[in-house]
């Protein structure tokens, strides 16, 4: 008999600054509930974990400082 895919499941409590950042991020990227909003936040950690595991410096360009891009590094 073949055992179907166990799938983890995890239970978070947002409250105060978090549940508002919930907020914000799913109103601002259109995601049909906050468990999505989770989903990709996941993979975007991922990326940026397997970047800094390969060597690379993951950082966010600011374009709008005048006198060029400038680089946030984001520390993980």
């Amino acid at each position: 008999m073949l055992k179907d895919k166990q799938k983890d499941r995890v239970t978070i409590r947002l409250n105060g600054e978090l549940e508002s950042a919930m907020a914000d991020i799913q109103r601002l990227t259109h995601a049909s509930n906050a468990t999505e909003v989770v989903r990709r936040a996941l993979l975007v950690y991922h990326t940026l974990v397997m970047q800094k595991a390969a060597g690379n410096e993951p950082a966010i360009l600011n374009r709008v400082e005048p006198d060029g891009p400038a680089q946030i590094p984001l520390f993980l």
